[in-house]
């Protein structure tokens, strides 16, 4: 496991959020580390942390940036936080994405499951990456 895996992954002993729960930004983002180039790392505190099964609908949005899609957006555990990297001048657009897959990931989590193959909560049956329905 690499250093981001490792504190990404949820040990057991960490409490995730039910899939019903709402994952949301509880405070502004704060610069937790400059970066070289004279950008920054994030992290802006959540409510709770994920389970594996909202991250992956979180990585499945549609709406992104070239520069900035949500593989680059990293949770935390210890506290629960979302943390990512801007420059001054991205660090406003970046905030807006990330407030907007939030809550997009929240509408896909509050959806009942459908009974079928390719419904919104069924991880089995699709391809890897696709999304599990259109919008």
């Amino acid at each position: 496991m690499t250093g981001d895996e490792e504190r990404n992954h949820a040990p057991e002993q960490w409490e995730e959020a039910p899939l019903s729960s709402r994952i949301q930004r509880t405070g502004p983002p704060v610069k937790i580390r400059l970066l070289g180039d004279g950008g920054a790392i994030y992290q802006a505190p959540l409510n709770a942390g994920p389970n594996r099964l909202w991250r992956s609908l979180f990585l499945e949005q549609t709406e992104y940036k070239l520069d900035f899609v949500p593989s680059l957006v990293r949770f935390t555990y210890q506290p629960p936080a979302v943390n990512f990297e801007a420059q001054e001048w991205q660090f406003k657009d970046r905030l807006r994405l990330i407030d907007a897959w939030l809550e997009a990931t929240n509408r896909r989590c509050a959806r009942p499951p459908s009974r079928g193959p390719g419904g919104p909560l069924d991880t089995e049956s699709r391809e890897p990456g696709r999304p599990a329905d259109p919008e």
